[in-house]
Order: structure tokens, then sequence, then C-alpha cells
């Protein structure tokens, strides 16, 4: 893994932008992107190294860390989870016990590998996957080649259940909240006309 070490592992891959309408990460709005091969890598080459912030949370961990139904969701947990699920990043576990979660997050710095997209939505499979290696007793994750990728073609792996059950949950703490919002916002509507009869 010395490719790793020196950095010198990514080669054949470009950030472009998501054009097509069907694809699932496009936008109307705002601009996505995707890596996309500039030529063929070979199944089983280490294209990059995940790279990013490293974060470390503490604190008890539930028993059913995979239940997030359970999750009393408040503003603060709204803000959490949307670092955890923006559409720019993806959080990257390297350790997680019950007392203590380690993970990189490529949202404010890192590689091109920041914006490999999920299959989901896509016809296709996965072409490439996440691999954590130990170099000199350091934990790195690495992004390998999981088949045969060729030129042009969109880079994508499995970002994993819980990174999808935090996007729908959080886009249901958002709806109520905004339905929260404009409850009372209408009820304080209804009591100005009250008073004004």
């Amino acid at each position: 893994f010395r490719a790793v070490i020196d950095g010198s592992a990514i080669k054949n891959i470009e950030v472009r932008s998501i054009t097509d309408c069907s694809h699932p990460a496009f936008s109307h709005t705002e601009t996505q992107f995707g890596v996309f091969a500039t030529g063929l890598i070979k199944s089983g080459s280490v294209i990059a190294e995940y790279t990013g912030q490293l974060h470390v949370r503490e604190g008890p961990m539930d028993d059913d860390n995979d239940d997030l139904e359970g999750y009393v969701i408040g503003p603060e947990e709204i803000r959490q989870m949307e670092s955890v699920a923006d559409s720019h990043s993806f959080d990257i576990e390297i350790h997680t016990s019950r007392s203590v979660e380690v993970f990189i997050r490529a949202k404010h710095c890192g590689n091109e590998t920041a914006f490999i997209n999920d299959k989901k939505g896509t016809s296709h499979d996965h072409n490439c996957t996440y691999l954590m290696v130990f170099i000199r007793d350091s934990p790195h994750v690495i992004v390998v080649a999981a088949s045969d990728i060729t030129a042009d073609q969109e880079l994508l792996v499995t970002y994993g259940e819980r990174y999808w059950q935090y996007r729908t949950l959080l886009h249901k703490a958002k709806d109520k909240a905004k339905m929260t919002a404009d409850g009372s916002h209408s009820d304080s509507n209804d009591s100005n006309a009250s008073s004004v009869m």
C-alpha cells in the first residue's frame, strides 16, 4: 500500500458534474457531482485513499444502533443528522464501540473520493468499495476497484443502510418540524383574528 502513503494512487479519475436528469443525484436547483474514470481501472486496483477530517464522537451508544426510528429528533439532532446525511459528503466509520465512534468526514477537506456516489437509484451495481487498512499501526480507508471500470464509467459504491436510514429520518424530522411551525403560525393567526372580533 505504498501508493496510499505517498498519495500516488489517484489516477484515471476525475470529478464531473451530473448532467443526466435520470441520475438519482441530479438536481435542478444545485450542481451535483460524481467521479468518473478517465481510463481503464482494473479490478482490485487501489484507486485512492478516502481522506478528510478525523472525528471522534464520545458517549454511550445504544445496543441497537441501527434502530434509528427510536431517536428523539429536535433542532440539534436535525443539525447533527444533516452533517451525517449531507449530500456532498459521506462519513466513513473506522471504529465504533459502546463509548466512542471514530470516523472520517470529507465535507470540508478531502479529495476526489468524497464525490463518489452510491449505486442506489442507478441501473448499475457498485464497481468499487471501501477497505480499511492499517499502515504503520494507523487506520486508513482506501477505495478499491471491485470490477474493471472503463473510461467514462462512473465510480459507484454502497453507502450502507445506516446512511439511508439517516436520510429518511432526517426528511421526516424536517417535514414534522415544518408542519409544527406552520401549525403554530396558523394558530397565532387564528388567535389574532379572534382578538380582532
